[in-house]
């Protein structure tokens, strides 16, 4: 949703989806941010399954993005 909503992009808005993604990984990768966002990635599947949902989720909402701007126009 952020890249959707950063745009037009320019370059600050660039750094700040990328340190948004790095943050992430940076949450996912320390188990001291596991614990203090309480987060538990259980086993190996659970969270591929989640990574696969989370990019049919992200093309799903960059296709209706692109639907509704193209059928309402600004």
């Amino acid at each position: 949703m952020l890249v959707i909503i950063a745009r037009p992009y320019t370059w600050w808005r660039i750094c700040l989806v990328a340190a948004m993604g790095v943050a992430f990984l940076l949450v996912l990768a320390a188990p001291w941010l596991q614990d203090f966002f309480a987060l538990k990635l259980v086993g190996v599947t659970m969270p591929w399954v989640a990574v696969g949902i989370a990019v049919v989720a992200a093309a799903t909402l960059e296709l209706v993005w692109r639907w509704v701007d193209r059928r309402f126009p600004a």
